[in-house]
């Protein structure tokens, strides 16, 4: 009778624990459910959506269908990205369409290759060949967006140019605008006598040219009549003038913003095998939705000091967006720079200094709406040269992004992934098959034969 009642006691506590490991189970994959968390371990976050993606999703007003003409075995491959964007917004919907069990639908679509995603909106319809975060953000863009962003790029007094490739041409950034799907529209005022009405900003990067008189009277009645530009002004060391286009300083400075004749010099950037005219900047201001989100560092070769002037008209809002470190000093005597023998003088300028300045606001109170301006100390930082390093292409997008007020395109852009290669040397591959192989089950058994041991004694 003992031994019976043990039994049905043992019997009992089984049962309770059971119930007890399903019901802690079943809440678990509840609260799974509800609560989805997923952990990206791979080096570049590739599985993580950039937050520009993440903005451009969350921002969709109208409904998009993806219709993924894959196989089986394709679509596991499709279906974690698409599963992201899901998950940001309902208004993104995706269908999954097997060429070889539908293939009148297939060709009634139109789609002769395996692979292709077609993205269709009210309004309009979209392709991509091979599926990546980027092109299918970039075509969400595209099909989001109701109106063109058309930037208006002066070419005609030694700007730098966005066709242009090579160290110090500008396609990269081109291609950065093209992306967010901005149309980049050549300007010339000197034969077209005015800045187009569709331009939605025009961009002035680095003129070695001057402008003429009335070029800079279109330029300066078009930002004070509610414009939006986006300026980079040279220094010029090695020849006079200083300012190679001293009529776009002056309109700036119409604007509260002073580009100063002088060079930044660092020697932190000497810590980085870095010349200390290639200032490293590490502050962005927190004020501002262009540089609020960056965290790399950036690097601004030749670049200008700015200030801010004190008597800022009520109308406008101005804000710093870039600092130089607190070693650094705009360095104002050429002779000496090109000779390579600079220090801190009097009538330099003590660091840390602005290398870029924005403005907001009205100049002319009967302007149909604000101006936004951005300038920049110098145009080399989103050269193809040193777009690529930390913030340069992020700020330089992002720049323009401000201006043209599409402020949901402001953030930081995907990452490609550097493909990371595991190595283990043989003595640690012998240590991990060790673990894997023999340790691991070995004490799985003995812990096995323990308990069972234990429970026979009972």
């Amino acid at each position: 009778m003992k031994e019976k009642n043990k039994t049905l006691s043992y019997g009992t506590q089984s049962i309770t624990t059971t119930l007890l490991v399903l019901a802690i189970v079943g809440i678990v994959n509840f609260l799974a459910v509800q609560y989805p968390k997923k952990i990206d371990l791979t080096k570049n976050k590739i599985n993580t959506l950039s937050a520009q993606t993440i903005g451009v999703v969350k921002s969709l007003k109208e409904p998009i269908k993806a219709t993924a003409f894959v196989k089986g075995e394709q679509r596991e491959q499709v279906r974690a990205i698409f599963a992201n964007y899901q998950a940001l917004n309902p208004k993104f919907s995706v269908e999954y369409v097997d060429p070889d069990k539908e293939p009148a639908r297939t060709q009634q679509a139109g789609v002769k290759a395996l692979g292709t995603i077609v993205l269709t909106s009210p309004q309009r319809e979209a392709r991509i060949d091979t599926l990546t975060e980027e092109k299918l953000t970039n075509e969400l863009i595209k099909l989001s967006r109701n109106t063109s962003v058309i930037i208006c790029w002066f070419t005609t007094h030694g700007e730098k140019n966005p066709k242009t490739s090579g160290q110090e041409g500008y396609d990269s950034a081109a291609k950065a605008l093209a992306n967010q799907s901005y149309e980049i529209l050549p300007v010339d005022l000197i034969t077209s006598g005015k800045i187009p009405e569709a331009c939605s900003a025009i961009v002035i990067m680095g003129p070695t040219q001057a402008f003429f008189p009335q070029e800079s009277k279109i330029i300066s009645e078009y930002l004070k009549n509610g414009g939006r530009a986006m300026i980079a002004l040279d220094i010029n060391v090695r020849n006079n003038p200083l300012d190679p286009a001293p009529e776009m300083v002056a309109i700036v400075k119409e604007w509260s913003i002073e580009p100063q004749a002088a060079l930044v010099i660092d020697p932190v950037s000497r810590v980085l095998n870095y010349e200390p005219t290639m200032p490293l900047i590490a502050t962005f201001s927190k004020e501002s939705s262009i540089t609020k989100t960056l965290q790399k560092n950036s690097l601004f070769p030749l670049t200008r000091p700015m200030t801010i002037t004190q008597n800022i008209p009520p109308s406008l809002k101005l804000h710093w967006l870039l600092q130089t470190t607190p070693n650094s000093w705009g360095e104002t005597n050429m002779k000496s720079l090109v000779k390579g023998e600079v220090a801190f003088e009097n009538g330099d300028f003590r660091g840390p200094v602005y290398v870029a300045v924005s403005a907001e606001g009205k100049l002319n109170p009967e302007a149909p709406r604000d101006s936004r301006i951005v300038v920049f100390g110098t145009s080399n930082f989103a050269s193809n040269q040193f777009i690529r390093f930390g913030n340069n292409l992020d700020l330089f997008a992002n720049a323009v992004s401000w201006v043209v007020n599409d402020e949901s395109l402001i953030s930081i852009r995907t990452n490609a992934d550097a493909g990371g290669l595991i190595q283990l040397s043989q003595s640690q591959g012998t240590i991990i098959f060790f673990i894997t192989v023999v340790i691991a089950p070995l004490l799985t058994l003995i812990a096995g034969i323990a308990i069972w041991v234990l429970r026979r004694k009972l």
